[in-house]
Order: C-alpha cells, then structure tokens, then sequence
C-alpha cells in the first residue's frame, strides 16, 4: 500500500518521551515544543502568602485514589509528578500542608495532558 506524503513521518512522531525516574513510580514527561504547544501547557510559581505556600487549583491532579498531585517543571519542556497535601481550598487558590517549595513553577494549564502522557493513556 502507497502512503500519502507525510503519512509515514506522522506516524513515527512522537510529542514526548518518557524517563523513569529510579527508585521511584514516576516518569519524567518530557515534550517536544510542538507536542506541548498541542497541549497548551502552561506553568506558574508556588507562591508564598505568608507561611502558605499557594498554588492554582487548576495545577492539581487527583489519581483513582484520591491523593492528589501536582507536575513540576524543573527545566523547559519537561514536567515531574509530585505528590502534594493540600490544607485547604479557597476558591480557585489551594493552600498546601506539604509540597514543593515556592518558587517551584507548576503546571497550571495540560496537567491532565500530561498524567496521561505520563500513564500512556490514549485521547
């Protein structure tokens, strides 16, 4: 069978890959450019509101169990899940007991993207 042009090449792109991270269940997602403008990932700081540490509550991601996570970026285009303990909610603002330190950019924007890139999960 002929393949159209660009057929094959589509095929074999792939918007990221995947790096287990040893001793751990977790997998660094790193993206493409062009794979994490499909996305449309977008990150923001920790911020520090006094002794709360702060965080968007669209950077929030719960697993089947209910322990919720958020993905870290700690260099361009790539994204860590990290386990976090939320204090409380406050709108579209949560407070954590326990997570990154501020500062640390978060996914604010694709973090469902990216659990699903991280767990293989077809669209």
């Amino acid at each position: 069978m002929r393949r159209g042009p660009g057929e094959e090449t589509a095929h074999l792109y792939e918007p990221a890959k995947l790096e287990p991270i040893p001793e751990t269940d977790v997998q660094r997602v790193k993206f493409t450019p062009l794979g994490a403008k499909q996305v449309g990932v977008e990150t923001a700081e920790i911020g520090q509101d006094g002794q709360e540490k702060v965080i968007p509550y669209a950077a929030v991601i719960y697993d089947s169990s209910g322990k919720t996570f958020t993905y870290t970026s700690p260099e361009r285009l790539t994204y860590v899940r990290q386990e976090i303990e939320i204090d409380h909610i406050d709108g579209d603002r949560v407070v954590l007991s326990d997570g990154p330190p501020a500062g640390t950019e978060v996914v604010t924007v694709g973090a469902a993207e990216v659990y699903g890139t991280e767990f293989e999960v077809a669209n």
